[in-house]
């Protein structure tokens, strides 16, 4: 009797083996810290469109002075990147657009040396050396004045 039961279990198995297509599966690897130092509450695989209210420019200080290399996201979640103190003065950054590739980052890591092996990782990035998105004059000065002398004509 267990000799027929084990025939019939194989039988089933080997049935549901085949019945299973591969285009059915759909299998999702993503990295993970395992020490909740590189931990992201919400990982978006979609596109790549910046939503600029959340955005803030970084910035480095070889010449010329504070120059732009990227554009990140800041994360508040933790002290830690890599098991490695964030230090004070600095953030969690998200690089999500890179300006200049081979730019150097001010608190190079062992994984990342360069703004262009910032993306998908979190690194230090000093607070003075960010700006945020929003608080740029999206009009330039020149029209305002131009405009804010016919105000004053009217």
């Amino acid at each position: 009797m267990r000799v027929d039961l084990l025939k019939e279990l194989r039988q089933e198995m080997q049935e549901n083996n085949t019945s299973h297509s591969k285009e059915e599966d759909h299998i999702i690897l993503r990295r993970v810290s395992t020490g909740g130092s590189n931990f992201v509450p919400e990982f978006d695989d979609g596109d790549e469109s910046d939503d600029d209210n959340d955005l803030h420019e970084l910035f480095i200080d070889t010449p010329p002075p504070h120059r732009l290399v990227a554009k990140g996201k800041i994360h508040d979640f933790g002290d830690k990147i890599h098991h490695q103190t964030v230090g004070l003065g600095n953030v969690r950054v998200e690089v999500v657009k890179v300006l200049e590739a081979n730019a150097p980052v001010p608190i190079p890591s062992g994984e990342v040396q360069t703004a262009g092996q910032a993306p998908k990782n979190f690194i230090a990035w000093p607070r003075r050396l960010l700006k945020d998105v929003k608080t740029q004059v999206s009009t330039p000065l020149v029209h305002i004045q131009k405009y804010w002398s016919c105000v004053w004509i009217h």
